[in-house]
């Protein structure tokens, strides 16, 4: 099937194939509830902390230069996260995993740098938080190998 559409301007036609999600992506990810990233929800993680993106309304009331990144909703006890030093309110804006590096500006970008940590796995996260005296955010890396 083809389906024209209109991005800046301009009409394209694109080939979409309609097919069983289950055979598309595979049984892992099939039985995952809808993606809401859009909606500002949070989602769970193999680290054990739930992100979600930055919101515009994020960015004034907390301040920040650009909605780049994850914040972390929460994060669970006993966790490879928690054992990494991640806390909630902290925002991640970059992984490092063995010799992969990856800006993370959104969710997906999360997702893919998820995907790197194998067991054995050096990796830094480069994370932002809150100063609770000057109430401003300063960068610094949180490492850990997972197990």
């Amino acid at each position: 099937v083809q389906v024209k559409i209109n991005r800046d301007g301009k009409e394209q036609m694109v080939p979409i194939l309609i097919g069983d999600r289950k055979e598309v992506i595979g049984d892992q990810t099939a039985n995952r509830g809808p993606n809401n990233n859009d909606q500002g929800e949070a989602t769970q993680t193999r680290l054990g902390i739930r992100v979600q993106p930055i919101t515009p309304d994020m960015v004034r009331q907390l301040r920040l230069n650009s909605s780049d990144g994850v914040i972390i909703a929460s994060v669970d006890p006993d966790s490879i996260a928690e054992q990494a030093g991640l806390a909630r309110g902290m925002i991640i804006t970059r992984i490092i995993a063995g010799t992969q590096r990856v800006e993370v500006r959104n969710v997906d970008d999360f997702r893919q740098a998820e995907r790197l940590l194998k067991s054995g796995t050096d990796v830094a996260f480069m994370v932002m938080s809150r100063d609770a005296r000057t109430n401003e955010y300063s960068s610094k890396f949180l490492a850990i190998t997972i197990p």
